[in-house]
């Protein structure tokens, strides 16, 4: 078994394009290829940042959790959302059954740690912190350490989708610079035997960049001055992986992942108009420009169904019981469900062609406690070539601007992952479950994988 565990988690990482596309230009990872167990991963449903990382480090779906998102309904309540934070969270993640085994953990910049607490090691917590002035270490004193060797550590780069992109190219490298030099000297100067540290600006830089690198998408320019920019930083991510990979010992085990992949987005389906046209949603008070759907004036006592959540639809049935003012009755719900299922399936996209849709019901994705509080449904528009948009106020049924502004490429519930020195055959193996890479890392050290976890081991 194993006596150490180095996760480099590179968030939205794409398998096809690391493993194909941009392969010949990654020389770390494609050595690391020859030798290693590699493939695809199926992410969380849906496979979002937040909902992934923690699917992944319970090993369990995301029923198994409170949250539906980067934010979450309050009890069913309409319009009161809560920030998705570790407070709400059991301590069953992967760090926290590794520390009560008495394993020494560092746990750096995973989704949905602030705020952070005792692993028995290290947390800095990540992009979901408010600000840098808040607490985001554990323990506290790390804090200062961290911006020394950092020169000034850097929580996430704000408003990326609004500034110059040649500006965000530079911030996004900047950031990780940052906080890779952190991870290194931790690496060599600190006690451990589980250590995990994820990166942001893989994930961002697919949002800002995509359409520069697609020559199919529409938003697509010839004469972009950026079309090599998604490449241009996994290359420098793979010297990233070559720094790490030459810093562990012989006994070490290297897992490279991504929690999803990412692929073009062509714009943006508005549910909520939708549900309007349809005679499903009505308004008090329709809005004169494009408004977050919490901050709008619905109808609540006429409204039959509505959309929260961007980019991957989360439907939610009015209820009767359950919604404040709910009008669909429980003997209604399954076949109203059904009625509003098949209906997102009738939508074509801007063209009029045929969508590769899919819908989900909560209960036949989910298992846990939280089954219920999870949406009534969660839709793929086209397979996430579509997003999905709350807002209201579009007066159409598709958009290409969300309420953060321009964004070309959306999640895909393929991600990737490498297990390195672990004692696998080495090659590309069938795809695997997301889950299944934590009862793997227990074993792998040793431990013991509660029984309630979902994944399996792939050791």
């Amino acid at each position: 078994m194993a006596k150490r565990i180095f996760v480099l988690g590179l968030d939205a990482f794409d398998p096809k394009l690391c493993f194909e596309k941009f392969k010949a230009e990654l020389p770390n990872l494609s050595k690391l290829m020859k030798n290693s167990s590699w493939g695809i991963s199926n992410s969380s449903i849906p496979p979002l940042s937040c909902t992934a990382w923690i699917s992944f480090a319970k090993g369990k779906t995301p029923g198994h959790s409170a949250i539906q998102g980067f934010t979450s309904r309050k009890d069913f309540a309409y319009t009161d959302f809560f920030v998705a934070n570790s407070t709400i969270i059991e301590k069953e993640r992967l760090w926290d059954i590794l520390a009560e085994q008495g394993k020494k953990c560092i746990v750096m910049n995973v989704p949905v740690t602030f705020p952070p607490y005792d692993v028995n090691g290290i947390m800095v917590s990540s992009f979901l912190t408010p600000n840098a002035d808040k607490e985001y270490c554990y323990p506290k004193e790390i804090k200062q350490e961290i911006n020394e060797i950092a020169n000034g550590y850097v929580i996430d780069v704000k408003g990326f989708k609004k500034k110059p992109k040649n500006v965000v190219l530079k911030e996004l490298k900047g950031m990780e610079e940052k906080r890779f030099k952190v991870a290194k000297h931790f690496i060599e100067n600190k006690d451990w035997e589980f250590f995990i540290f994820v990166t942001t600006g893989t994930d961002r830089i697919h949002h800002a960049f995509w359409a520069d690198m697609d020559e199919t998408h529409p938003d697509h320019k010839a004469d972009t001055e950026f079309k090599d920019a998604i490449l241009s930083y996994y290359k420098f991510i793979d010297e990233k992986i070559g720094e790490v990979a030459s810093l562990l010992g012989e006994e070490d085990v290297l897992l490279i992942m991504s929690d999803h992949g990412a692929r073009e987005m062509h714009g943006f389906v508005n549910v909520n108009e939708f549900f309007i046209k349809e005679g499903y949603m009505k308004m008090q008070e329709y809005p004169s420009e494009p408004t977050l759907f919490n901050e709008t004036k619905v109808d609540w006592n006429n409204t039959k169904v509505f959309c929260t959540g961007n980019y991957i639809a989360r439907i939610f049935v009015n209820l009767k019981g359950r919604e404040p003012q709910g009008i669909v009755k429980k003997e209604d719900y399954e076949k109203f469900r059904d009625e509003i299922k098949e209906k997102l399936l009738t939508i074509r996209d801007e063209q009029g062609k045929k969508m590769n849709t899919k819908v989900f019901k909560r209960e036949e994705v989910y298992k846990g406690k939280y089954v219920a509080s999870q949406p009534d449904l969660i839709i793929y528009f086209d397979d996430l070539k579509w997003g999905a948009n709350q807002m209201i106020g579009f007066n159409e049924l598709f958009s290409h601007n969300a309420d953060k502004g321009r964004n070309s490429a959306n999640h895909y519930h393929k991600g990737m992952f490498l297990l390195h020195n672990a004692g696998l055959e080495a090659g590309k193996r069938s795809e695997i479950n997301l889950i299944d890479l934590m009862p793997t890392i227990i074993r792998l050290l040793d431990c013991e994988v509660p029984t309630a976890v979902e994944g399996k081991s792939l050791v």
